[in-house]
């Protein structure tokens, strides 16, 4: 019976870390989807979860939502939260930089490689 109410309190303790993740993520979205200049700085470091989509939520890579709801009438809340979670994830504009590699240089560095060769 200890071991069980172990597993239960290390259950509701991940699920709390779960949810403060959740609510560091729509954080972070709502600030990129605020067009007001007020919010230039995005805080990714409130959990590991912002910290790893760091760059697909304000960088360069196109990113992709998906919502799992259910058509049930008792999940109706649920469904509707996640929509409009969906919903603001979807406002987030990014705005592209492109990389470019100077010619040249990829050039000599390949001239250097079969140099060695």
């Amino acid at each position: 019976m200890n071991t069980l109410l172990q597993n239960i309190g290390k259950r509701m303790i991940e699920g709390a870390h779960i949810n403060r993740s959740l609510l560091a993520l729509a954080n972070c979205i709502n600030a990129l989807t605020v067009s007001n200049s007020t919010h230039d700085f995005i805080n990714y470091r409130d959990s590991k979860l912002t910290r790893l989509l760091k760059d697909a939520l304000g960088g360069n890579c196109m990113t992709v939502m998906i919502a799992h709801i259910s058509s049930a009438s008792t999940v109706f809340e649920e469904s509707r939260n996640t929509l409009v979670y969906a919903d603001r994830g979807k406002k987030i504009k990014n705005k592209v930089c492109f990389a470019i590699i100077s010619e040249c240089k990829a050039l000599d560095g390949c001239s250097a490689m079969l140099l060695a060769i």
